[in-house]
Order: C-alpha cells, then structure tokens, then sequence
C-alpha cells in the first residue's frame, strides 16, 4: 500500500485534504520550490532544518555508507513528504540524499512551523502520523523482501558452485583414470614424466 498524506480526507468546504495542507502551510509561510530533473535539493549530512511536500513530481532517497556504496531507500512521488526527519529533536542534519528524478515542485516547510502546526491542527497531525506510520511499514516490507530475496540468492550461489565444484571432481577423477594412450601424442612424454615423479 503507497501511503499518501490522505488525499481523500476532505474537510468542510469539500477541499482536498493535501490541498488544505498546502494553504494552512502557504498561510505560515511555506514556501514553493521548484527543481529541475537530477538536480539535488539535498544532500546526506546536509544541516535539516526543513521538510519538504512533493506536490509534483518524483523524487530518489538515497543513502551513501562510509565507504562510499550507495542505496536507493525510497521513491517518493506527488502526496510524499521528505526530510521529516528535521522534525525528531536528535536529528540535526540529513539521514539521506533526495535527487529530482523529474522536474519537482515541492512545498518547503521550516521545522518550527511544522512543529507548530503540528501541536495546532490535530486533523493535520492524525493525518501526518498515520502517513508516516504507513510508510514505516511500507519500509520494513520492502527491507525484509530483500532480505528473503538475497539470502535465496546467497543459498542458490552456494548450490551452483557446489555443483560446478561436484562436476569438475568428476571430470578430474575420470581423466585420472583414462589409460595413457588416450593422452594425445605430443603430450605423451610429459605424461610419463609426471608419471614417475
């Protein structure tokens, strides 16, 4: 199940319920940012001071290890949040790198104001927790899928050089048991010679 930040929710006036987000965070001072397709709108370790509303477009969640290896967490799209981790108090700076996969227009929220609305608007935080506690499951499917998925192709390696392994033995066995005549000629000498060491 794609979690969303409640679309479908409408309030009194019959406005979509992301709309409704976008306007009450417009009134607080939200701002409309714009990026272009692979442009970085920021970087793993960056200070996080915000978060961000995809309101158009698609958006890569990348994490780098120390050694430089890198994993793709998430693909958001139009409806996602992102960098929601400026909003938990020992998280000063980035968990991820968030890269354009199309062009984007996207809602900046500055964490106080988030906060704010947050302990404010009790419709926006239901709706806020239940977003994220959807994609936590979302995230903790899609890691233990790969977890079966890679230890199946761990144990299916394993099998596969064991049978080339089983093969070669045999095919080792039966060249030692060939008579010495079946060695080609030019290779006869060097069969006795092996022979008798």
């Amino acid at each position: 199940m794609k979690a969303k930040f409640d679309p479908q929710a409408d309030d009194a006036k019959g406005i979509g319920f992301c709309s409704q987000f976008q306007l009450r965070m417009a009134r607080r001072g939200a701002k409309v940012r714009s990026y272009r397709q692979k442009q970085v709108i920021f970087s793993q370790e960056d200070p996080a001071g915000a978060l961000f509303y995809v309101r158009q477009g698609r958006i890569k969640l990348t994490i780098f290890s120390s050694e430089g290896k890198a994993a793709t967490i998430a693909i958001l799209d139009s409806g996602d949040f992102l960098g929601e981790e400026c909003l938990v108090p020992c998280h000063s700076v980035r968990l991820a790198s968030a890269v354009a996969i199309t062009d984007c227009s996207l809602l900046q929220v500055e964490k106080e104001k988030m906060l704010a609305a947050l302990d404010s608007d009790r419709a926006l935080a239901r709706s806020f927790t239940k977003y994220l506690l959807t994609r936590k499951a979302r995230a903790e499917e899609r890691l233990a899928d790969q977890l079966s998925h890679s230890s199946e192709s761990a144990l299916s390696g394993c099998f596969f050089c064991w049978a080339v392994q089983e093969r070669a033995a045999k095919q080792n066995a039966t060249l030692a048991k060939s008579p010495k005549r079946s060695w080609p000629k030019w290779w006869e000498p060097r069969a006795r010679a092996s022979a008798t060491s």
